[in-house]
């Protein structure tokens, strides 16, 4: 056992100081990765086989697969807040608040996260953003909504959700949410600019986030809830309830994850309402979250990034921020992944998640060869040989 976990150490060893090395073959990484897993493995059996159906502790099993430190390091000027940052559903672009200059203005980028250009709304400063690869769309210190077309980048409406900070957006189409201090959310049309519902959390409590898809709407709020809605009613389906408030949310098809000032990210089934997992390591408040395809990235106060697949364990542990992230987003593939602060964005390149290594259910632990070969993804660790 003692072998094992030398041999462990040596060969992540090797794998940091590589991974300084921007030309740093992928192949190569992940075979290096296959005899690092095997030994760390071996270590937490026990925990897993206690954990399989509770909680999943990331510290059991600390095991960084994302090249040592942020590959790219941006300056901007930011509000303080969360929902700071977002991707579009296919991955083809990003928008953070912020820019170099001002607090005022929101970036896009590309899917690579070069800047594609600059949304200057003529408004106080951004507190939140979302876009769908169509729209592009700021929420503002005093209320205001701002939308944008995605190509040109021109400004094309403006909505008005109340006086308070608009803390959470979302966009998938024609439909626009929007979350604010009032205690409310409110469903937008918008080829018609108008406010269609508002969806009520408790009063006096603010709503901190928003996510939308073609079937629910979910909300957060510091009532301690997140909370699912179909687009058809104003009566919420679903009542998650949380230990303390709930600052983040987002929806992965047959999922919601949340994150929460208890420390905590949390995955429930949309169908049913059901908590699936409990996803601890984060040592501070949770202020962003990013779900999809078996994949959770969160960002806290403790100035972390770390990577989760929902189905079994913590993946990486990002450091680098010097204060909290505030934006979190996944880039196409799994191959990028960016965050946000109020003074910088990171962003950190890896081996992509393989849909096809994830189907298989062996994360690893035998010789399938569905690991490789069957996606044109590589997978984050590749497969190893069968353990007793």
């Amino acid at each position: 056992m003692a072998q094992g976990h030398e041999l462990c150490t040596q060969v992540m060893s090797v794998s940091t100081m590589a991974a300084t090395f921007d030309s740093l073959d992928r192949d190569c990484l992940t075979n290096v990765l296959r005899f690092v897993r095997p030994c760390c493995m071996r270590r937490v059996s026990c925990v897993d086989k206690c954990m399989r159906n509770a909680v999943v502790d990331e510290r059991a099993r600390r095991i960084t697969l994302f090249p040592a430190g942020a590959t790219k390091r941006t300056s901007i000027n930011a509000s303080t807040g969360c929902n700071m940052l977002c991707s579009s559903p296919d991955g083809s672009c990003f928008v953070g608040a912020g820019s170099t200059a001002c607090s005022r203005e929101a970036t896009v980028y590309d899917n690579q996260l070069l800047v594609k250009g600059l949304l200057q709304a003529n408004s106080t400063r951004v507190f939140s953003v979302a876009t769908d690869g169509k729209h592009h769309v700021t929420g503002h210190l005093n209320g205001n909504i701002q939308i944008w077309h995605a190509a040109t980048l021109t400004f094309t409406c403006g909505l008005q959700h109340g006086r308070s900070p608009v803390l959470g957006l979302a966009v998938r189409g024609d439909v626009l949410i929007s979350g604010s201090k009032e205690s409310t959310a409110k469903r937008w049309s918008i080829a018609l600019c108008t406010c269609c519902s508002t969806l009520q959390h408790q009063p006096h409590k603010t709503v901190n986030s928003v996510d939308v898809d073609e079937a629910s709407i979910a909300t957060a709020s510091d009532d301690q809830t997140c909370r699912l809605w179909t687009h058809s009613s104003d009566d919420s389906i679903h009542v998650l309830h949380h230990a303390a408030e709930v600052t983040a949310v987002s929806l992965a098809s047959e999922v919601v994850a949340t994150g929460c000032c208890d420390n905590n990210v949390r995955v429930f089934a949309v169908d049913s309402g059901q908590l699936l997992r409990t996803l601890r390591g984060h040592c501070c408040e949770v202020l962003a979250v990013y779900a999809t395809d078996g994949v959770v990235v969160s960002g806290a106060c403790d100035k972390t990034v770390r990577v989760w697949l929902m189905e079994e364990e913590a993946v990486a542990v990002l450091e680098g921020h010097s204060t909290s992230v505030q934006g979190v987003a996944l880039g196409p593939g799994g191959g990028l992944v960016a965050s946000l602060s109020d003074c910088e964005m990171l962003t950190w390149r890896a081996p992509t998640f393989s849909p096809a290594w994830r189907a298989c259910g062996c994360h690893g632990k035998c010789q399938c060869p569905k690991g490789q070969g069957t996606s044109a993804h590589t997978p984050i660790v590749a497969p190893c040989v069968a353990r007793n």
